[in-house]
């Protein structure tokens, strides 16, 4: 992964690259990838900044009634099954199920005696 440039800089190349400044010479000073050059200004465009992005995930919590009624009201049904159910991840199923104490193998004795 290559360096984080300042926001300073960023805007800085972009201003450079809207007043006409050759895309050859801004390559050539700052070091920086023609790709990098668009895609700051289609961000700049698009959002009207040029903050590095914060790659941040809305944490859901599985309310662990909601997940053991689901589980034992349908015990067949997979992690993701259950994920797109509850409209989460299929780790955080996985990790939940671990919590409460849930084995990832199916009881077949018990599948039998309900069949």
């Amino acid at each position: 992964m290559g360096k984080s440039y300042s926001e300073d800089i960023r805007f800085l190349v972009v201003e450079l690259f809207i007043e006409g400044e050759n895309i050859e010479e801004i390559i050539e000073k700052f070091k920086i990838a023609k790709s990098t050059i668009y895609k700051w200004h289609l961000q700049y465009k698009k959002f009207g900044h040029l903050s590095n992005k914060k790659y941040t995930t809305p944490i859901k919590k599985i309310k662990n009634e909601e997940l053991e009624l689901i589980v034992r009201s349908e015990p067949d049904l997979t992690l993701l099954e259950i994920a797109k159910k509850l409209n989460v991840s299929k780790t955080g199923i996985f990790d939940a199920l671990k919590r409460l104490g849930y084995s990832k193998k199916k009881d077949y004795n018990l599948q039998r005696i309900r069949s």
